[in-house]
C-alpha cells in the first residue's frame, strides 16, 4: 500500500531487525507491528526511544488489531506517537501517515 503511494519502503522481519534498521539508517517514519517474532512492537519501540541522537525521534505509528482506549494508550506510553488498529483501509493509512510526517516536518523547522 505504501509503495503504491510513492514512499519507499524498507520491511524488517521482527522488532530486533527494525530497531537495527533504525540505528543504521535515517527514517522519516515507522509503521511498527505490534506482534511480532523474537521482539515484540511494543519492546522495539522502547529500544528505539533509548538511542542516542535523532534516531529516537523518528515517528513510530504502531499497527494493531489492539485498538481499545486502554490498549492505545499503553502503545502511547512506550513512545509509539500514533496508532492504526487493523483492519485499516488504504486512505485511513495515507491520511495517518502524511499527518505523522508533517507533524515531525513542523517539530524539525
Amino acid at each position: 500500500m505504501l509503495e503504491a503511494m510513492g514512499y519507499r519502503v524498507d520491511l524488517a522481519c521482527d522488532g530486533r531487525e527494525a530497531v537495527f534498521m533504525v540505528q543504521a539508517q535515517t527514517y522519516d517514519l515507522v509503521l511498527m507491528d505490534v506482534e511480532m517474532p523474537v521482539m515484540d512492537g511494543r519492546t522495539a519501540i522502547r529500544q528505539i526511544r533509548a538511542l542516542a541522537g535523532p534516531a529516537r525521534t523518528v515517528p513510530i505509528i504502531a499497527m494493531t488489531a489492539h485498538v481499545l482506549p486502554d490498549q492505545v494508550a499503553g502503545l502511547l506510553a512506550v513512545g509509539a506517537n500514533d496508532h492504526i488498529g487493523k483492519p485499516f483501509n488504504r486512505e485511513s493509512l495515507r491520511a495517518l501517515v502524511e499527518r505523522n510526517l508533517a507533524a515531525s516536518r513542523r517539530k524539525a523547522a
